[in-house]
Order: structure tokens, then C-alpha cells, then sequence
């Protein structure tokens, strides 16, 4: 086990979403470069303050200290030896509360974790600390001991929660890769929705893996993303796509959410994509209702013994294709392609990727829509509203209506968040796949979006900032088509 702090190459550790503020202290998380090595770099977040620039405190979530707490969940005693547990989605603060919630990935690497069996806390994790000193307050782990890279992909949702006498309690709404929805109360860390542990599979792990038993899963709440595949979950356009689907799937291992990783190659569903994934929910405060885009594609993972694997340095990554990690110290090496038929399609049902709205008090999806034309993506003369793999956030207005790009067709739409209607669409001149932002100017509200596309989607790259007006509508109560500035 390496022992000595790694040295950080270029490129290996940025910052990709934007920073928290609390109290005039800036927080900074990073993207820590997925399978490179075992030892890789510090997740540490860091904060500064936010007026001299000065230096203020930093949190790792890998424990290095053995009087951390968090060290007991490491069988070693620490975390030492490992890195990553990164936070590369956006972080969320609650100024009243001087609390910053840390949304945590997996320690190094993705998809082995021999040689550091446990739970592996603070590692995805939402972990809570103090903005003023980095103290951590409250931490509740979503995935124990994790080798799925279902990394914690979203910033946390601060909401109000009513409880079931009807008042209102500070909460935090955590959406995650796994399509699982976990609720807490934000200044205690305590379930608002209750956590079960329920057994997961452990058949079929390579040699050296160790895995967690159980892992927790929020009570009564709806998933996101469908929680198994199988065989006959195979899906074609025509009986013969469909047949050689099947036949595809048959080769792998598959099953229930956290069949582990094997040599085999095992079914990954929800993908390691998501489910939801970067850009998050957004939430409704008069409906209660919260708005999540996902992916729902499966992966395929197998993992190659280093020995027998063939690795090609500095292997390109091709548009929705297979990549492979040649993990510097793992006796592992992970590829990841989607589960696709020899005709390009998915080989699960569509839709692909959808929108759904999800009331959190009563627990229920109340709609889900298509996210994405495949039809416009492959420029046909038709459309064909199955769901595009994409990424990006929904912006929800006090008027009604939802606004999203995301999907790999080049669309900023927006929807109805009461019935999930399509009420206006655009053309982009690259993928939106960002969060839209709302302002207002002498009482007139626009809507503004960054279409720059996404390399690991395929999705041309470019570099445009779109802005929308809005109009005051007669047929609804809320604001409609907006108009191009």
C-alpha cells in the first residue's frame, strides 16, 4: 500500500463547479481525475476568506488521523494510501446555520477497492461542515465501502420540509447516481425520510473485493432510475435488435442495484451515469414538487486481471464508447462502455432519459417526460421523443414552468410542472448542458443558459450564452415563450 503523499500531475485535480460562500468564507471543491492510479490526490476542499483571500482551514474526506472518528470505518485504521472522496459537484450553505453540505465521492479507484475494506467514510458521503472553521457537524453516508462510482453527483437541495405534524423543518434533499432520494434535517443530520439497510448481492466480486453487506435505501420514497436488469428486460426496435440484446446481455453478470463489478463484466442499473447526475433537482416550494432529470442507460463494467489486460496509453475516448483505465497500483484494470445493440441503439426500453416530477411529502411521481429527441439528434425528417443520455440542472420559476437543456438534440424547453407538457421549445447552437439561470430587469424576467456541449456525451463542443425574455401570457397564470435576446 503506498504510504508516501503522491505527487500531483497537471490536470489531475481541477475545479468544475462553482464554489459555496458562507459567512465571507469561500469553499472550493475539486474533480479529482477518475482511475488513475490508487494513490491518487487529496480530495481536500479548501476555504478561503472570501475578502483578504487568506488561507482559512481545509477538510479531506479521506481521514488521515487515526483519532478521526471516521478512521474506524477504515480497516487500516486511516485512509492513508488513497485519495480522491472529492467533491466535484456544487456545493450548498446555509448561512443562518454557518454550515457548508459536502456532496463526497468514492475513494480511489472506481470499481476495486481491495486493500481498503470498511465503510470508508467521509467517501460518498453528504457531509456537513462548519463554514467557519471546517469542523465537521453531521455526516450520513449514502453508499458504504463504494466500488459502483456512484459518486454523490448533485448539489444538495435546501428546502423547507413539512413533517407529519405539518411543520415546517429546515431540510436537506440529496438526489443521487443510484436514483435513490434521501432527506435530512440540514442543522442534525437526521433522516426526514427513514434509512433502511437491506442486503445487496454479493456473488460473483473478483479476487481481493470486499464488499458491504447492505447498503441504506430511504423508505417509501420513489426511484429514479430503474433498481435491476436482466435478460428480459432486453429491448430492440425490431424482434431481431431485441433478440441479439438479449443474447448480449446473457454473456454478463446482472441482477439487483450493487451486483458488484466482476470479471465477467456486470450489468450495471442504474449505469454508472446515473440515474440522476450532474445538475440535480430543482425544487417547488408551493407544490412541493422536485424536478430531476436522469439517464437511464446501463453500463457495462468488467474488470480485466492487469495481467491479462492489453492497455493502450493515452487511449482516446470515443463518443458513447467503451473506455478502459489503466489504474496505476490496481491489479484491475475497469472498462466501462453502454449496454448498446451491434445497431447502436440501447439495449434497455426507452425512454432513455426522462424528467420527473416527485412529490416529497406524499412520496409519488406524479409525472415523467421524455427528455430528448432522437429523431432531431439524427436529423430526421421525424420525431422520435425517446430520451437522449445527457447532463445538466432544471431551473423551476414561481410561475410554473420548468426549463431545461440537457438532452443531446440541441433543445432548451420548457415544461409545465404540473403536468409535464411541453409549453415551448428552442433551437441551441451547441448542447445545453448547464443549469439555466433567471433574473429580473425593471420587471421584466429572462432566462439565460450556457450551450458549450459535453465532450463525454458527444455532444458538440462550443461556446455560446444564450438569453431569453420572457412574455406575459394570456392563456396562463405563469410566464410563457420566452423570445431570443
Amino acid at each position: 500500500m503506498p504510504t508516501s503523499t503522491p505527487q500531483i500531475f497537471d490536470g489531475e485535480v481541477v475545479a468544475n463547479s462553482r464554489p459555496a460562500i458562507v459567512n465571507d468564507v469561500i469553499i472550493v471543491g475539486s474533480s479529482v481525475a477518475d482511475n488513475q492510479r490508487v494513490d491518487a490526490p487529496s480530495g481536500r476542499v479548501m476555504a478561503y476568506d472570501a475578502r483578504s483571500g487568506e488561507f482559512r482551514w481545509s477538510f479531506d474526506p479521506i481521514p488521515h488521523n487515526p483519532d478521526d472518528p471516521a478512521s474506524s470505518s477504515w480497516e487500516n485504521g486511516t485512509g492513508n494510501g488513497w485519495g480522491g472522496g472529492n467533491v466535484w459537484a456544487t456545493t450548498s450553505a446555509d448561512q443562518s446555520l454557518d454550515l457548508v453540505y459536502l456532496p463526497t465521492t468514492s475513494a480511489s479507484g472506481d470499481f476495486y477497492g481491495g486493500g481498503r475494506a470498511g465503510d470508508n467514510h467521509y467517501t460518498t458521503s453528504v457531509v456537513a461542515v462548519k463554514g467557519a472553521t471546517g469542523e465537521v457537524v453531521w455526516h450520513q453516508q449514502l453508499v458504504h465501502h463504494n466500488i459502483f462510482d456512484y459518486d454523490i453527483p448533485s448539489q444538495p437541495l435546501l428546502i423547507d420540509y413539512p413533517n407529519k405534524d405539518g411543520k415546517l423543518i429546515p431540510a436537506l434533499v440529496q438526489n443521487t447516481k443510484m436514483g435513490l432520494i434521501f432527506i435530512f434535517d440540514r442543522a442534525t443530520g437526521e433522516p426526514l425520510v427513514p434509512i433502511e439497510e437491506r442486503p445487496v448481492p454479493q456473488e460473483g466480486a473478483v479476487k481481493g473485493q470486499l464488499l458491504s453487506k447492505t447498503q441504506p435505501f430511504p423508505v417509501g420514497m420513489p426511484t429514479l432510475a430503474p433498481q435491476s436488469f436482466s435478460p428480459d428486460d432486453a429491448w430492440g426496435f425490431t424482434f431481431i435488435d431485441k433478440w441479439l440484446c438479449k443474447r448480449k446481455v446473457e454473456k454478463y453478470r446482472y441482477g439487483a442495484i450493487y451486483t458488484p463489478p466482476s470479471e465477467q463484466g456486470t450489468i450495471f442499473s442504474p449505469s454508472v451515469g446515473g440515474g440522476p447526475n450532474w445538475g440535480g433537482g430543482a425544487f417547488d416550494p408551493e407544490s412541493n414538487i422536485m424536478i430531476v432529470p436522469s439517464n437511464r442507460v446501463p453500463t457495462i463494467v468488467p474488470l480485466t486481471p492487469r495481467e491479462k489486460a492489453k492497455i493502450v496509453e493515452s487511449q482516446a475516448i470515443e463518443s458513447l464508447g467503451a473506455m478502459t483505465f489503466d489504474v496505476k497500483g490496481a491489479p484491475y484494470i475497469p472498462t466501462i462502455e453502454p449496454l448498446l445493440s451491434p445497431l447502436g441503439a440501447p439495449c434497455s426500453e426507452p425512454p432513455w432519459a426522462v424528467l420527473s416530477a416527485v412529490d416529497i411529502v406524499s412520496k409519488k411521481i406524479l409525472w415523467e417526460s421524455p427528455l430528448g429527441d432522437v429523431g432531431a439528434m439524427m436529423g430526421a425528417p421525424f420525431s422520435m421523443m425517446l430520451g437522449t443520455p445527457g447532463a445538466g440542472g432544471p431551473l423551476a420559476t414561481a410561475g410554473g414552468l420548468v426549463f431545461i437543456g440537457y438532452s443531446l438534440d440541441k433543445q432548451f424547453r420548457a415544461f409545465d410542472i404540473k403536468t409535464g407538457e411541453t409549453v415551448w421549445s428552442a433551437d441551441l447552437p451547441f448542447g445545453g448542458h448547464a443549469i439555466p439561470v433567471s433574473y429580473e430587469i425593471d420587471g421584466e424576467q429572462y432566462i439565460v443558459i450556457t450551450a458549450g456541449g459535453h465532450s463525454m456525451y458527444g455532444s458538440q463542443p462550443g461556446d455560446a450564452v444564450i438569453a431569453y425574455k420572457l412574455k406575459k401570457s394570456v392563456s396562463y397564470t405563469h410566464l410563457t415563450l420566452p423570445t431570443k435576446r
